[in-house]
This record gives structure tokens, sequence and C-alpha cells, in this order.
């Protein structure tokens, strides 16, 4: 079985900015890196769309969230 690279950019582009970033949060969710990385790239067309540039928001999620995780310790570059 040969391995099979990503041929696309935007994909590579987007896991190599990312993923260092979400590997604690993955794992104090206790998730796979690679499945908190694809629902963030799918809803944030890799970071490209609106809601991603100029919200932060890489889940397109809208608060107030019915769940809160206080327990979680999400990074930010962004005052609010």
């Amino acid at each position: 079985m040969s391995a099979r690279l990503c041929n696309n950019i935007s994909a590579v582009t987007f896991v190599s900015k990312y993923k260092a970033v979400c590997q604690p949060i993955a794992d104090q969710l206790d998730l796979p890196v690679e499945n908190l990385l694809g629902l963030a790239a799918q809803e944030s067309q890799y970071g490209t769309g609106r809601i991603a540039r100029e919200l932060n928001n890489y889940f397109s999620m809208h608060a107030p969230a019915p769940v809160s995780y206080t327990h979680l310790t999400l990074p930010t570059n962004r005052e609010v």
C-alpha cells in the first residue's frame, strides 16, 4: 500500500498553519486532531470564509452556545 499525499494546496496550508494550535484542544476533548482540523477546514472554507476572516470563527458557531465547556483553554489572538 503506497502513501497518498494530499495535493490540495489550501488543505495542506490550513493544516500546517493550525495543527499546533488545535492539538492541545483535540487532546482536551479526546478527539483526533485530524477530525477537528477537517471540520474547521470545511466550515471555514480553509480559513478563507468571511466569518473565519472577520470573526476568527472557524466553526461558524453563533453564541450563546447551548453547552459551555468551561474546562477548555482556547487560544485566541484577538481580544473580544
